[in-house]
């Protein structure tokens, strides 16, 4: 999967589950999935983008499975599947 389309599947699920703060778009509030990959409670648009880019990236580096970087690429990939 693309950089491209793994953004676009995350805003349909952000908007899906309708984590968007409704006074400011630009304020993502983490569900559960959500808290596992950003460990925040809420982050802006910009937090979700650069979070996916180092998963992404990690994901081409996979070297043990049980590195806490590789467990948070398994969580954004199997949320980008929902």
């Amino acid at each position: 999967m693309s950089r491209h389309e793994a953004v676009r599947e995350i805003w349909a699920y952000i908007k899906k589950q309708k984590l968007q703060d409704p006074g400011q778009k630009t304020i993502i509030f983490c569900d559960e999935k959500l808290k596992a990959v950003t460990k925040k409670k809420k982050v802006t648009c910009s937090e979700i983008l650069t979070c996916l880019s180092q998963n992404m990236t990690a994901i081409k580096n996979w070297i043990h499975p049980a590195t806490p970087l590789q467990t948070q690429c398994i969580l954004i990939l199997e949320l980008v599947k929902i």
